[in-house]
């Protein structure tokens, strides 16, 4: 779930690769429906900061985004 901070994801992400050997084929990154540039920025960082991490473990899995309305 994208939030506030990027950091969060990468750094549970790089926790999961590392100490628990889990290697995904697929990341699905649910991200609010939101017409910020701000937001569409920190989408994309996250998904390119996400492929690097894995890249780094030597896995490439399929990174998605999954945008939901605010109820």
């Amino acid at each position: 779930m994208l939030g506030r901070s990027i950091w969060a994801i990468m750094n549970s992400y790089y926790a999961v690769l590392k100490e628990k050997q889990y290697y995904p084929d697929d990341i699905i990154l649910f991200a609010e429906t939101i017409s910020d540039p701000e937001h569409t920025r920190n989408l994309e960082l996250t998904k390119k900061g996400l492929a690097l991490t894995s890249s780094h473990f030597g896995i490439s899995p399929r990174i998605h985004h999954q945008s939901i309305k605010r109820i």
